[in-house]
């Protein structure tokens, strides 16, 4: 069984945008389409506390209109990195201790190293309300991101920016990030951007992304579960 922790990275206006309990909706609709793409026996979605960041975080960006502060990738990425190390600790731990309560109830002898090594929890998606940003070392000038997955060691780590998805009709943001984490979590499994009729297929526009449906392609569902060593 695979883990997967999800997690909000806040900032001090967040709260108008993120009210409502919209992160845990999008939390339980990520988890409806992994259960209709036939892969929620094999990987599960842990809802993490939210993740907030200090303002001396905040860069400060030239542009046309002059300079904006934000957020800088590599801080988000850091936060989301010692966050998962985190949580993975005390989860592992905790499993530790319920298998050896088990085994000591029934009586048995359980290899709790074996049983440990089928539990993995290396991944972890940050969702935020604020553009990306990252400055390019060689150029200069700042790039702005939709999603990122950054792979770190054996640990990954993913970030999706809700910003290109806002709505004020919330069960469309909520349709449209749930569609976004997907199609990063099939980045973690390393799918790449696909042609067909998929979640893998990049769109064109939001309006694009919004008629998109829920689902991996055939091709991409298998290369999935092969590379995730499910099948």
């Amino acid at each position: 069984m695979e883990l997967i922790g999800i997690t909000f990275i806040s900032n001090v206006r967040d709260e108008k945008v993120m009210g409502n309990g919209i992160i845990f909706r999008i939390y339980e609709r990520v988890a409806e389409y992994l259960n209709l793409n036939d892969i929620s026996e094999d990987t599960h979605l842990v809802l993490l506390h939210k993740i907030s960041l200090d303002p001396v975080y905040l860069i400060s960006i030239p542009t046309e209109n002059g300079k904006v502060k934000a957020y800088s990738l590599k801080a988000v990425i850091d936060a989301l990195y010692s966050k998962l190390l985190e949580e993975r600790e005390d989860l592992v731990w905790k499993r530790e201790q319920n298998l050896q309560e088990k085994a000591k109830k029934l009586g048995e002898n359980v290899n709790i190293y074996d049983e440990l090594k089928k539990f993995k929890f290396n991944k972890i998606i940050g969702i935020v309300s604020f553009p990306l940003i990252d400055r390019n070392p060689y150029f200069g000038y700042y790039e702005k991101f939709l999603g990122i997955h950054k792979k770190i060691g054996e640990k990954e780590v993913m970030v999706l920016s809700i910003k290109p998805f806002f709505s004020e009709d919330t069960d469309l943001l909520v349709d449209r990030v749930a569609k976004g984490i997907l199609h990063e979590i099939g980045h973690s499994y390393g799918l790449d951007h696909c042609e067909n009729s998929c979640i893998m297929h990049p769109p064109k526009n939001i309006q694009d992304w919004d008629r998109r449906r829920p689902y991996f392609c055939a091709e991409c569902l298998a290369e999935l579960k092969k590379n995730a060593g499910w099948i």
